[in-house]
């Protein structure tokens, strides 16, 4: 079982155990990797500005954002193939700032794979171990637990990367990674060439695996369904910077800006400026009998959060008619004039475009964002 490391000195000679005496310490199962005031230009154009944030010891962290804004980056530099301008990296409370990238305990699994073509399933997971001078009993223990772990020890052995679905070349460059017992897993994006079936049942084993691993896995992606499924945490990126940070929950429903409201999922964002017990905004009139203390921005709220009826509410309502209704199998896109707010409900909710409704924003689904 891939867990603990046996003591290499016990498996191979006394100048073997030299060579493979990490320079590092060891972190151990109380890690934490933290990030300090992390910079990063390339030339004029600065990639991170003064990023920082903790990963606890076993946590499924993942770095959200859109191309180009810095996570692949960051997570280069987590993994010592890039180095940063300023900051620093440590883990478990040591500084790993200087160290390459084969002396961190830390290993990463690309978005492409990088499988050798020219070797076996087991030769490639195996790579790793023989590089590093494992003995040959060593190999064959982790690399069959391995493979046990991520099903791929039926007749998997001997098999070539041209032979492998994209589902199963995952998982081989996931073998290939965790067989080195690292501190902490990066995962470069290594669904983004699955289909959407796959990407979906691969999303839940990698989740399910690391909490049966017990290990830190940091994702980046620009997917927010992904996010959503596999993290403990979101960090959410733009422009270089950390602009939120929090579980999927808070990260959803408590958007800090703009920006976080609308790359994590869908939202209505209403300017609106108080008024005499309501609310004047790009859609019209909105009465209001429950708003924070606030007088004019933005709001936020999501689609499926607005309740849809026929009869005028008692709470925080506006009207409008029906502009257009997209079926989704599970739900129903409305979109509402004036303006064009969207609102979700259920399929076995009889409307039609052109019916006058009553949309209903309950206070409690309203988030006040910073402009």
């Amino acid at each position: 079982m891939i867990g603990a490391q046996p003591a290499v000195g016990q498996a191979a000679p006394r100048e073997q155990a030299a060579h493979l005496a990490p320079s590092a310490p060891r972190a151990g199962a109380s890690s934490e990797l933290r990030l300090s005031q992390v910079s990063k230009s390339f030339g004029q154009l600065r990639v991170l500005d003064h990023v920082g944030f903790t990963v606890e010891a076993g946590q499924f962290a993942t770095l959200l954002g859109p191309s180009g804004c810095g996570k692949t980056t960051l997570l280069r530099i987590i993994a010592g193939l890039e180095v940063a301008d300023r900051g620093q990296v440590a883990l478990g409370g040591n500084d790993i700032s200087a160290l390459p990238a084969n002396r961190r305990p830390i290993n990463t699994v690309f978005q492409n794979y990088a499988l050798f073509p020219h070797l076996s399933v087991y030769e490639n997971i195996a790579f790793g171990l023989r590089s590093r001078r494992f003995a040959g009993e060593q190999i064959q223990r982790r690399v069959r637990d391995a493979m046990q772990m991520l099903q791929l020890d039926n007749g998997f052995e001997e098999r070539y990367p041209d032979e492998l679905s994209g589902g199963q070349k995952q998982r081989v460059a996931l073998a290939r990674a965790l067989v080195n017992e690292p501190e902490v897993l990066l995962l470069d994006e290594p669904m983004s060439a699955l289909d959407a079936k796959l990407r979906a049942e691969v999303q839940l084993d990698l989740r399910r695996l690391q909490r049966r691993l017990g290990k830190t896995f940091i994702l980046v992606t620009h997917d927010q369904d992904e996010a959503m499924t596999v993290s403990d945490r979101i960090l959410v990126m733009q422009d270089g910077r950390i602009v939120q940070s929090g579980t999927p929950l808070d990260v959803y429903e408590h958007p800090v800006n703009r920006f976080v409201a609308r790359f994590l999922g869908l939202a209505n964002l209403i300017p609106a400026r108080r008024g005499m017990g309501r609310l004047e905004t790009a859609f019209g009139a909105m009465r209001v009998k429950h708003l924070p203390q606030w007088e004019s921005g933005t709001l936020a709220i999501r689609p499926e959060r607005i309740r849809v009826s026929l009869l005028e509410p008692a709470g925080n309502a506006v009207s409008g008619v029906i502009r257009e209704l997209i079926y989704r199998g599970d739900h129903i896109d409305l979109f509402v004039e004036p303006g064009e707010l969207r609102a979700r409900v259920s399929p076995t909710l009889r409307l039609a475009a052109g019916q006058r409704i009553w949309l209903e924003l309950p206070p409690e689904h309203l988030e006040v964002l910073a402009d």
